[in-house]
This record gives C-alpha cells, sequence and structure tokens, in this order.
C-alpha cells in the first residue's frame, strides 16, 4: 500500500504533483469547475487528518454534525497547506507500514488498513483532479518533472 501512496507506480508521486504550484495558481478556479487546486488539497488535509486521528485511536470528526471538510484556503495559507499534507503523507505511510496498526478495528467492520485502503483511492481520485487542474491552467507537467499522461 505504501507504493501506492508514495506513487512509485501508477501515480506520480502526490510531491511532484503539487510541486512548483505558486499560490496564484493553486487558489485558481479553472472555468466553472467547483474547486480549485488548493480546495481540493485542503479536502484530501482534512480527510487525512480525521484518518490519522481515527487510527491512533481518537474519536476523529462528529458525523451528527456538519464537517467542514471543504475549507476554503486563501493564497497566504497554500505553502502551509501543501507541506502539512505532504508531511501527514508521511504520517499515513507509517501507519501503512505498522502491521499492529493495520490490524486495528476502527469501525464495527472495519480496520486501519481497510480505512488506509479507501483513504488511497480518495487521494488518487483529487490528486488526479489536481493534475487535471494543472493541465487546464498550463502548469502540468511541473518543471522538476512528472508525466505528461499520468
Amino acid at each position: 500500500m505504501i507504493w501506492l501512496l508514495n506513487g512509485d507506480w501508477e501515480f506520480p508521486p502526490p510531491k511532484m504533483i503539487l510541486s512548483g504550484i505558486t499560490p496564484k495558481d493553486a487558489c485558481r478556479r479553472v472555468q466553472e469547475l467547483p474547486h480549485s487546486i488548493a480546495k481540493l488539497v485542503a479536502h484530501m488535509h482534512w480527510w487525512q487528518e480525521a484518518r490519522i486521528e481515527i487510527a491512533k485511536g481518537g474519536p476523529g470528526p462528529d458525523f451528527s454534525k456538519p464537517v467542514a471538510d471543504w475549507p476554503d484556503v486563501s493564497p497566504d495559507e497554500w505553502e502551509g497547506l501543501a507541506t502539512a499534507f505532504l508531511a501527514g503523507m508521511k504520517a499515513v505511510c507509517a501507519l501503512a507500514a505498522d502491521e499492529e496498526a493495520l490490524a486495528r478495528e476502527v469501525f464495527r467492520d472495519r480496520d486501519v488498513g481497510n480505512m488506509l485502503v479507501s483513504h488511497t483511492t480518495h487521494n488518487a481520485w483529487h490528486l488526479g483532479q489536481v493534475v487535471m487542474l494543472r493541465r487546464l491552467q498550463g502548469t502540468w507537467p511541473p518543471e522538476d518533472g512528472g508525466t505528461s499522461n499520468p
């Protein structure tokens, strides 16, 4: 699972996908699409932090109330958000490498391993959207690498 999280095979690595995005481009909405790159990353980060908390035995979000899983992001917040998201990816990879943690039940029929599979597909979906937005902005592939056809 770690190789999927890191993008070592099927997907470009998240660090590569987010590299070179300016705060202005991160927060710019393309055409009539509903989210900016920053909003997608904020959404992934929100869920990543929630899943890390749940995996460590915390309560996670209170789903009986509306959750703020699509937070707004200003250009001034972009760099910190991208850094925090990538740091969180390292924490998720550490969980994925911990066999004891993977087996820990977090819901009635789910363990941490199941939750991380869901997390991996969630990120793949939204990171693909980030790549598409970058293509529409003319900022893909990044100057320091990437694939032209992920």
